[in-house]
């Protein structure tokens, strides 16, 4: 009979789709004490989830990327601990996890820094169009692409909430008359930061500016199950004439 008293206990990170786990100064002293499985590829079901972590006694998650609800959760007889990167728990099946006697941990929330520095990235590489004009200086000795300006510009920030305050503030820094919309948010409190009003109707951004007058618009709402059916949300979603589509969770669109 094997002793296993001296096992080591099998910790899997899952979606490191960025290798970042490794650089993380923990991750040795994690090594140290535990066997431990990187995974990069993403577990879409759960047949693959018990085939990767079957044996797992503890997953440490990459934000909220992989879904474990009861179906997942139940061909993991193995799982004593799950810790989440961040404080999101929707993708968890926390009752279930409870009855099972698993627990659940969770990081400090990250205080938006790098959501609100992308955001910012992508609406100016979208007006002053960098990716294009670096594809086509590599093919030719100077493109003849134009950007726009953001100076002058409305910009519609969808999703109000701390990193949407943070992001508006930035945009007044740049001449831009700020619109704001969330389900709660009221001329008074938009007052304090936007240069704008508050917008009640997602498509009061959207539909009601002609074309030529196109916001760029920065979305940081989540998709929630009271905002990803709605007709207008799907509009945005697509994208409409005048604007470029989405192209991450806190998205650009601007001025074709």
């Amino acid at each position: 009979m094997s002793d296993t008293s001296t096992a080591k206990f099998k910790v899997v990170v899952l979606d490191d789709f960025e290798a970042m786990a490794r650089s993380v100064p923990a991750y040795e002293k994690l090594k140290a004490r535990a066997d431990v499985t990187i995974l990069r590829e993403r577990l879409d079901t759960p047949k693959k989830i018990a085939q990767k972590l079957g044996g797992a006694d503890g997953i440490l998650l990459m934000r909220e990327r992989t879904y474990f609800n009861e179906k997942e959760l139940s061909v993991l007889p193995n799982l004593k601990f799950i810790s989440q990167t961040g404080r999101t728990s929707r993708h968890i099946d926390l009752a279930f996890a409870t009855r099972r006697g698993i627990a659940v941990a969770g990081t400090a929330a990250d205080n938006g820094t790098s959501t609100k520095e992308l955001t910012i990235g992508l609406i100016l590489a979208l007006m002053r169009k960098i990716s294009q004009v670096d594809r086509r200086m590599r093919e030719e000795s100077w493109p003849p692409v134009a950007g726009q300006l953001l100076e002058g510009k409305t910009v519609g920030v969808l999703g109000f909430g701390r990193i949407g305050k943070e992001v508006a503030g930035i945009m007044k820094v740049f001449n831009t008359r700020v619109l704001a919309y969330s389900r709660t948010l009221t001329n008074e409190q938009a007052g304090e930061v936007v240069t704008g009003r508050a917008l009640h109707r997602l498509h009061q951004v959207v539909h009601e500016r002609p074309a030529r007058e196109a916001p760029p618009i920065n979305l940081g709402a989540r998709k929630k199950r009271r905002t990803a059916n709605r007709p207008r949300s799907r509009t945005i979603h697509r994208g409409v004439p005048g604007y470029l589509r989405p192209v991450f969770r806190c998205a650009a669109f601007a001025d074709r």
